[in-house]
């Protein structure tokens, strides 16, 4: 992607704090309800930049998708859970981040292209674990594009962005917010049809980068309204290995993460935006910092559509 501590002296509590800690920029993973074990590892499937079809149904339902031409504007809200199991007993966090952004996307060739801002990002925790000690000025500008499934960042508050991501700079964590609600679609739809993509993205956990994979599965269940609009309702379940190595106050950390999730997606029947996402993940943390340490992590998130920008 162009530009886009633990250690093991601390008890269980300290542990799942600083752990908190890491996490809050990120949410560390895209969210989606578990929908079995998840593989030892996860191979994204080469050139599935745009959506492959796997298989149809027949049915008389067919959508034929014209991309919108203006952003439209989401509030999203996430609730993160974090357990931690140990010989001294269970340790248990929640964090909550609320967001406001703008999104437009579009496939051409081959390639999906995407801009938009982040006008808002506010965290809730509670006070043993406090807030992060630079926080992001808002709004943030962003334009990029998913090629050969990777995420890239073409541009960041107007500049161009680097070959390397900047986990130094606390407004990159963000932008995860963005890249989870990213929906590649088809140009044609049909009721009963599935298909299947896969991503790679670089960000940052903290002050640690971080690399994610994920594989998902879609399939088109049918016709309904949301808010007074037509939509088409999308069932998606996703696998996710997510991996992040560097360090903090002289600490080696590496931390891997394997979720599984599923989600309920609402496209507008014309342009394909998103109108509603809401989603459920679980998956097992692993933080080694001196010894490895193992999470359980619910993450639940819903995102909703505003209104478009430019009727």
């Amino acid at each position: 992607m162009k530009g886009c501590c633990i250690s093991h002296r601390y008890g269980s509590f300290d542990t799942v704090n600083r752990y908190s800690q890491l996490v809050l920029p990120l949410l560390v993973i895209g969210c989606s309800r578990a929908a079995g074990p998840p593989e030892p590892v996860i191979q994204p499937a080469p050139g599935t930049t745009a959506p492959t079809t796997l298989s149809s149904t027949s049915s008389n339902r067919t959508w034929t998708i014209i991309p919108a031409t203006e952003p439209r504007r989401y509030s999203s809200s996430a609730t993160v859970s974090l357990e931690l199991v140990s010989d001294s007993g269970t340790t248990r966090e929640t964090i909550t981040q609320r967001a406001r952004f703008s999104l437009l996307t579009g496939s051409a060739s081959g390639s999906t292209s995407f801009l938009g801002s982040i006008e808002a990002l506010t965290t809730e925790v509670s006070a043993r674990i406090g807030q992060p000690a630079v926080l992001p000025t808002f709004p943030i500008t962003f334009t990029g594009h998913i090629q050969n499934g990777t995420v890239v960042l073409d541009a960041f508050n107007g500049q161009p962005s680097e070959q390397t991501i900047q986990c130094s700079n606390p407004a990159v964590s963000a932008l995860s917010i963005v890249q989870r609600n990213i929906i590649i679609l088809p140009a044609q739809l049909s009721q009963g049809m599935m298909w299947k993509d896969s991503t790679t993205a670089a960000g940052c956990s903290g002050s640690i980068p971080t690399i994610t994979v994920s594989v998902r599965s879609y399939r088109v269940i049918g016709e309904t309204e949301f808010a007074g609009r037509p939509a088409i309702v999308i069932d998606r379940t996703e696998k996710t290995l997510s991996t992040a190595e560097g360090s903090e106050n002289q600490h080696r950390i590496v931390i891997r993460n394997e979720g599984t999730g599923a989600a309920k997606i609402y496209v507008d029947r014309m342009s394909g935006a998103l109108l509603s996402s809401d989603s459920e993940q679980h998956s097992d943390v692993i933080v080694t910092a001196g010894r490895a340490r193992q999470f359980k992590q619910l993450v639940k998130e819903n995102t909703t559509a505003e209104k478009l920008i430019q009727d």
